[in-house]
């Protein structure tokens, strides 16, 4: 059979089986069986007997394989879409500093995006655990450098990456139920795909994607929905009831099998009176239109859900709604839909298998709504909407690993159930610790890289894999959390020479409040370590010798004021210079130590400071063009109320007094005092003037700063 396609559509009524044959481009209809479970061994599109659906699936196998003589021996199935689950997420990473983004970075962080997903659909509305779901695919929707999109970014250079990826996710329990009723047939589950994509597949081609379309497959336990628009599936949706409601409430308002409520419902189209029998044994009769006004408010109820979640999903009104499945034949619902949507009721149609133009020869008694999905399930095995199974073995044990077009380590991984950060295992954590109030990050240690080999040759996460590989997976190991001691911040120990003798200038380490000399302590994350090298010449030389840091002190009185002096006792020669007791020593540097004698103790010395903030005040007068000096304030030192010398030794105790002298406004009489002028007249002339800017002036005229003074004889 190798040109034979073998599709199971496992619904909630029934199961149905068909046959197609590849033709060039088209396939021809070859054969399809249809068989009712017996029992409700299905709910709401979910297996709940295995072993009884599978048993119906061996009749519907059977059968074909009889009449066509043919063995089957793999098959292709759909999921109900109420079990699919998206999340859509996105992740970021951020480098110390710009660098090359590689593929292990990508892959590392698309891998840290999917655990993402699963999480919060963890921390979702949902009554599964997120761990009964598998990760049937994920793709990426963005990729972001420095937050500006790119489409690719491998060998770009950035200091932060981001992706935005949607996950898909079945519970576990859909997939092995599905897998264990086809397994139980000796049929291998080739394809797996989802009921609302291979309905839009089959029904809503490519060219008619533009157009803003709705498909809702209504079943009998579910009615699924697909959205189209702008060329693309952008939606799915499902409404957790369907046609069975319609059967439940004939049931239990007549008192009917549930068969036999199913049977009258197909027939109330069909007859305008109906017989049945309840199950009691009594025979009744009713007409059609009193059956339809009693199924009216179910009708009513499951138009308005369904016409609710098409608005939740796109936004507005579509365009137009396609219906199909065997629950779309329930009396006037398009109409009902229609008026929930406010769309015409030309807009809402029950759509047939015959509109399929990809399939050939089917029969009239199969191109009714309730075929397209069985159609649309063998259709999807030559397209990249399938979820198929391949078989791979992992660290010898053998994994089924859902087909996403193109497979890769990294999925057999995951469906193996092995843990992301063994996959992919992290750089070990930094530690942040404060030296001196500064922050400083110690990063951890790169991880130990995961290894893998298939069919015993190297191979790498994203390396594509095929039918029965053979994949061993050696697990990586995380880096380890930053490790830094003090000997790692400490600075290295100057030396330095005194009298011949070297000594190591020591230090101060304080961690998290607390003295320590252990250089071999690892620091806690978060420490705050302060260290001090005791490396002035003042500090080092005292702990020598106190001696060193003697002083000479003076309690001064100065204008009825105490002033305290203190003057070291011994100068620091460095390396041949003087330097003063707050010298940063370097490393080698050579100490030498001079006692001063008494005779440096005078009062210049003591009054060193003060005397160099002490200033006398000038004014300047030019005279016949040459610039002088006139003192207008001047200052005088006592010591003990005498006029002091600088050179006078100085004692504790001692009377130091600074006299500022102001003197009034300076006249041109003062000038001439400055120049010892005297008035002598040259030969011939006897009568002197003097000009002060020009004008003629006497000797008591005040003079200023910046006059200019001339003198004239006559």
């Amino acid at each position: 059979m190798e040109n034979y396609i073998f599709a199971l559509d496992i619904g909630t009524r029934s199961v149905v089986g068909i046959l197609l044959k590849a033709i060039g481009e088209q396939f021809e209809f070859i054969d399809l069986e249809y068989v009712e479970h017996q029992e409700r061994a299905m709910l709401n599109g979910q297996i709940h007997n295995a072993p009884l659906v599978s048993k119906v699936v061996k009749k519907v196998k059977e059968k074909l394989e009889e009449r066509n003589n043919i063995v089957l021996k793999k098959t292709s199935v759909a999921a109900a879409g109420r079990s699919l689950v998206t999340r859509k997420e996105t992740i970021s990473e951020e480098f110390q500093e710009d660098r090359f983004i590689s593929k292990e970075d990508i892959t590392r962080l698309k891998l840290r995006c999917v655990h993402k997903t699963q999480y919060q659909l963890k921390m979702s509305d949902t009554d599964q655990e997120y761990t009964n779901y598998y990760c049937v695919g994920y793709s990426v929707r963005k990729s972001f450098l420095d937050d500006i999109e790119l489409g690719n970014l491998e060998g770009q250079k950035g200091k932060k990456i981001s992706v935005e990826i949607v996950a898909a996710f079945l519970p576990k329990i859909v997939l092995e139920s599905l897998k264990y009723v086809v397994e139980d047939n000796d049929l291998i589950l080739e394809n797996l795909t989802l009921e609302p994509i291979a309905a839009i597949n089959a029904i809503i081609p490519s060219t008619m994607r533009k157009l803003n379309l709705v498909l809702v497959d209504i079943g009998a336990g579910t009615s699924d929905i697909a959205i189209s628009s702008e060329g693309a599936i952008n939606a799915y949706g499902m409404v957790p009831m369907a046609g069975d409601e319609v059967t439940e409430k004939l049931s239990t308002d007549y008192l009917l099998d549930f068969n036999e409520a199913e049977r009258i419902k197909r027939l109330i189209k069909n007859q305008d009176e109906i017989e049945y029998k309840d199950v009691l044994g009594f025979s009744n009769l009713m007409k059609s239109e009193d059956l339809l006004k009693n199924i009216e408010p179910v009708s009513l109820k499951l138009s308005s859900e369904i016409a609710e979640t098409i608005l939740q999903l796109n936004g507005k009104a579509p365009q137009a709604v396609v219906l199909i499945g065997g629950g779309s034949l329930t009396p006037d619902i398009n109409v009902m839909i229609a008026q929930n949507l406010g769309l015409p009721e030309n807009r809402v149609a029950v759509q047939s298998a015959r509109s399929i133009n990809d399939v050939i020869n089917i029969p009239e008694e199969y191109k009714g709504p309730e075929y397209i999905t069985p159609v649309g399930i063998a259709l999807t095995y030559r397209n990249d909407s399938n979820l198929g199974f391949i078989q791979v073995m992992v660290n010898d044990y053998p994994v089924s690993v859902l087909n996403l077009g193109v497979n890769t380590a990294f999925d057999a991984l995951l469906s193996a159930g092995i843990p992301s950060e063994k996959i992919y295992p992290k750089a070990g954590e930094p530690k942040t610790i404060k030296v001196n109030g500064k922050v400083r990050i110690i990063p951890g240690t790169p991880p130990l890289p995961s290894e893998i080999l298939i069919n015993e040759e190297p191979g790498k996460i994203e390396s594509f894999i095929q039918p029965d590989d053979f994949i061993t997976f050696i697990p990586g190991e995380e880096g380890r959390e930053g490790k830094v001691t003090l000997k790692d911040i400490v600075p290295e120990m100057k030396k330095v020479f005194y009298e011949n003798q070297e000594i190591v200038i020591p230090v101060e380490i304080m961690v998290d409040g607390v003295e320590t000399e252990d250089l071999s302590m690892e620091l806690k994350d978060n420490a705050n370590v302060t260290v001090r090298l005791i490396d002035s010449i003042g500090e080092l030389m005292g702990s020598i010798d106190s001696k060193f840091l003697d002083r000479t002190d003076y309690n001064i009185s100065t204008d009825n004021n105490l002033r305290f002096k203190s003057l070291n006792k011994y100068d620091f020669i460095i390396n041949g210079t003087l330097a003063g007791i707050n010298y940063r020593l370097q490393n080698g540097d050579k100490i030498e130590t001079i006692k001063k004698s008494d005779e440096e103790y005078i009062l210049e010395n003591v009054l060193k400071d003060e005397i160099e903030k002490l200033e006398k005040k000038f004014i300047t007068v030019t005279m016949d063009e040459e610039p002088i000096k006139i003192i207008v304030s001047d200052y005088e030192i006592y010591h003990n109320n005498r006029l002091a010398n600088l050179e006078d030794k100085i004692s504790d105790g001692d009377y130091v007094n600074i006299k500022r002298s102001e003197l009034k406004q300076p006249l041109l009489i003062d000038l001439f005092k400055e120049i010892n002028f005297t008035p002598k007249a040259p030969e011939g002339l006897t009568k002197v003037e003097v000009l002060l800017n020009g004008k003629e002036a006497e000797y008591i005229s005040p003079i200023n700063d910046g006059d200019e003074v001339s003198i004239i004889w006559r």
